[in-house]
C-alpha cells in the first residue's frame, strides 16, 4: 500500500491523552502530487486513456496518468490488459504498466510491438517469397 499524498507537517495535533487528533489533521490538497492535464494526442493515447477512465472512475485520463498513482489496483490492471489488448491488437501486460506507466508510454511501447509484429510479418512474406511461392497480400518486387 503506498499513500497517493504526503503531507509534512511540523508537529501531529495531540489529544490530552497525547495520542493523534484526526480530526485536527488537515486534509491533502485535492491533485496534490498529480501531473497536470495533458489530453491524450494520438489514437492510442485516447483509446487507453478513456480505458483508465473508465476502470478508474475518472472523469478523464491524461497522456501523463499513471494507472496505479490514479487510483489503480492489480485488479483493476488484469481487466485494463483485457480490454486494451483486445483494443489494441497487440499483447500487453500488466508488468507493462510498472515498466511505462503513463498513458503515453503503453502507448508508445504497443506501438513499438505493433511496428515489430508487422515487421516480423513483413520477414516471413519475403522467406516465403525467396522460396518462389508468389503472395497474394503483397505485389512482388520481381520485375
Amino acid at each position: 500500500m503506498v499513500p497517493n499524498v504526503v503531507l509534512r507537517l511540523p508537529q501531529l495535533p495531540l489529544t490530552r491523552t497525547g495520542k493523534v487528533d484526526r480530526k485536527r489533521l488537515p486534509a491533502p490538497e485535492s491533485g496534490a502530487g498529480q501531473a497536470a492535464y495533458v489530453p491524450p494526442g494520438t489514437d492510442d493515447e485516447r483509446l487507453i486513456a478513456g480505458v483508465f477512465a473508465d476502470l478508474l472512475g475518472l472523469e478523464r485520463a491524461g497522456r501523463e496518468d499513471e494507472f496505479f498513482l490514479s487510483g489503480g489496483n492489480s485488479l483493476q490492471a488484469i481487466r485494463a490488459v483485457g480490454r486494451l489488448n483486445d483494443a489494441l491488437g497487440v499483447p500487453l501486460t500488466v508488468r507493462d504498466f510498472y515498466a511505462a506507466p503513463t498513458v503515453a508510454a503503453l502507448a508508445e511501447l504497443a506501438g513499438r510491438r505493433r511496428a515489430a509484429e508487422q515487421a516480423a510479418q513483413w520477414q516471413l512474406l519475403d522467406e516465403i517469397e525467396l522460396k518462389g511461392v508468389r503472395c497474394p497480400t503483397r505485389p512482388s518486387t520481381a520485375g
